[in-house]
C-alpha cells in the first residue's frame, strides 16, 4: 500500500524515529521496539528489499522470544513472515522457508 501511494521513504523514516524514541523510554530490547521492527521489516518485504526486512525481523523474533515466549501469537506472526520472506527470496525447497513456517503453525494450533 505505501508504494502505491510513493510514501515507502516517509514510513522507514518513521519507523526509524519511532525505533529510536522507542528504544530511548523502553531500552532495545523491549517489546515496543520489536513491535516497529516487525511493521518495518513488513514494510521493507514489500519493497523488495529482502536483507533489510531480515534484519528487522530477525530483531522483532529475537526480542518477542525472549520477552513474550517462544509460543506467544506476536512471536508465530513473527516466524510466518519471515517464512513469506524466505519463499519470496525464492528458498522454496529447503528448510528456510519450512521451519519458520512450520513454527508458526503450532503456535497458532497451540494458542
Amino acid at each position: 500500500f505505501l508504494q502505491e501511494i510513493n510514501q515507502i521513504q516517509q514510513s522507514l523514516f518513521c519507523f526509524d524515529e519511532s525505533i529510536h524514541v522507542r528504544t530511548a523510554l523502553h531500552g532495545a530490547d523491549s517489546p515496543n521496539v520489536a513491535e516497529v521492527e516487525y511493521s518495518k521489516g513488513v514494510a521493507l518485504l514489500f519493497q523488495g528489499d529482502f536483507e533489510a526486512a531480515s534484519n528487522c525481523l530477525t530483531r522483532a523474533l529475537t526480542i518477542r522470544q525472549k520477552h513474550l515466549g517462544p509460543m506467544d501469537g506476536a512471536v508465530g506472526d513473527t516466524l510466518n513472515t519471515i517464512g513469506f520472506l524466505q519463499l519470496r527470496m525464492g528458498n522454496i525447497s529447503g528448510q528456510e522457508a519450512l521451519d519458520p513456517l512450520t513454527e508458526a503453525l503450532e503456535i497458532r494450533r497451540a494458542i
